[in-house]
């Protein structure tokens, strides 16, 4: 049976900026490390504002952790968010307006790595209104 969790915690990062951004909705697949898991990604919605949420799909009842890290760079400004999140469970981290973000993310279960992700995304950058 396919199990599917989402990891969840609830931060916000409001960056400013204007313009809209491409990749608005696209799954990123992590490097899978153990045969139970079947897909382990995080999912990047939204146009100006994303939403990151980073999930897991095993084939056995797996509890675990997720460890998220998001970099978000927007003109001069950047931020940083960390989350540790148990699954099954759910996690949104929300960042506004990006032209680049930067996502590591480990799952881990029973003390082992069993997925992990590390990427870096560029975005459009915004036009100038005249």
């Amino acid at each position: 049976m396919k199990r599917e969790s989402f990891a969840f915690a609830g931060i916000l990062i409001f960056i400013s900026s204007s313009g809209a951004e491409s990749m608005a909705n696209q799954i990123l697949d992590a490097e899978i490390l153990d045969q139970r898991v079947t897909r382990c990604g995080v999912s990047i919605e939204g146009d100006a504002m994303k939403s990151i949420r980073a999930f897991i799909e095993t084939s056995d009842d797996l509890k675990g952790k997720i460890d998220i890290n998001v970099r978000s760079r927007s003109g001069s400004n950047v931020n940083a968010t960390h989350q540790s999140i148990g699954f099954p469970g759910n996690s949104v981290i929300s960042v506004g307006r990006p032209s680049s973000m930067r996502i590591e993310m480990t799952a881990t279960a029973q003390g082992r790595e069993i997925c992990r992700l590390s990427e870096e995304i560029e975005f459009e950058q915004p036009g100038i209104r005249i």
